[in-house]
C-alpha cells in the first residue's frame, strides 16, 4: 500500500471516530432517560427517575468520549515514537 493511501486512510478513520464521539453523550442521555422513564411509571413516581437517568446516563457518555479520545491519543503516541507517520 502507498504512504498516501494510508494517510487517506487514516483520514477516514479520524472523521469516523469524531462522528460516533458527537453521538455518545446525547444517546447515552436519551437512553438513560427512557430507562428512568420506566423506571418511574413502575414505581408509580412523577418524572424523578427520568432525570436521574438522564443525567446518569450523560455522565456515562461523558466517560465513554473521555476513554475513547485517551485511547486515541495513546495509539497517537506510539505511531509517532515508532517511527511511522512522521511528516514529510
Amino acid at each position: 500500500m502507498s504512504p498516501r493511501l494510508g494517510k487517506t486512510s487514516d483520514l477516514w478513520a479520524q472523521a469516523a471516530l469524531y462522528a460516533s464521539l458527537s453521538l455518545i453523550i446525547p444517546g447515552c442521555a436519551v437512553a438513560g432517560y427512557y430507562v428512568g422513564d420506566w423506571l418511574d411509571g413502575v414505581l408509580h413516581h412523577g418524572v424523578v427517575f427520568a432525570v436521574v437517568g438522564a443525567i446518569v446516563g450523560a455522565a456515562a457518555g461523558i466517560t465513554e468520549v473521555l476513554q475513547v479520545v485517551m485511547r486515541w491519543e495513546k495509539r497517537g503516541e506510539r505511531r509517532n515514537t515508532s517511527g511511522r507517520n512522521q511528516p514529510d
